[in-house]
């Protein structure tokens, strides 16, 4: 006899894209526009604004512990620039904190492991909610928004090695320091030299 095994379905792909969703009934003061290009424009238009993303629609494999995308922003965000993850309650959030007007394109990088573990967050159906700021008059653009293995988002200029970052100079100790002082809050090293 044959006996079948029903096991969850889990994303095995390096990368899972995630989408705004323009009109979400979740969304909170701001207007959202997908754009040709594959950017989506956030316009803030009042107090605590916020978009939801894409569900998920397979569970998240277990090294799948970053959450990354690229924005620009045309004034400062304010004292927000937070990720909640559903179910969308208190607490369940990683805050970036304010973060300055930029025209170039800036990559945030969230290490979500923790909300893994802790909230049980990364199954099908789970989503994630974006604070881009804490009021309206702020226009941003996002793009690239995936949730990613920590070897898979290293930043260019790194050398890596089992999912560390080699360290083999002063020059790669300045660019760690610098990537991880723009927000990468976890990011694993190996030494090879002294610094």
């Amino acid at each position: 006899a044959l006996a079948w095994l029903a096991l969850p379905l889990q994303a095995r792909a390096e990368s899972v894209p995630l989408a705004l969703v323009p009109d979400a009934p979740g969304n909170n003061n701001v207007i959202v526009t997908p754009n040709e290009d594959g950017t989506f424009t956030i316009i803030t238009t009042g107090g605590d604004p916020f978009v939801v993303t894409t569900a998920l629609e397979a569970d998240l494999a277990d090294d799948m512990t970053m959450l990354v995308f690229d924005y620009k922003v045309d004034a400062s965000t304010g004292s927000d620039f937070e990720i909640f993850f559903s179910p969308f309650v208190g607490g369940h959030s990683i805050n970036k904190g304010g973060q300055p007007a930029t025209e170039e394109w800036v990559t945030a990088y969230f290490d979500i492991s923790g909300a893994r573990k802790d909230w049980g967050w990364g199954y099908a159906g789970n989503n994630l909610r974006l604070d881009p700021a804490t009021g309206g008059g702020v226009t941003m653009q996002v793009r690239n928004m995936r949730v990613t293995t920590l070897s898979e988002s290293l930043p260019e200029g790194f050398e890596s090695e089992d999912g560390m970052v080699l360290i083999n100079s002063q020059e790669d100790f300045d660019h760690f320091m610098k990537v991880v002082n723009s927000g990468f809050t976890s990011l694993p090293a190996k030494f090879n030299t002294d610094v």
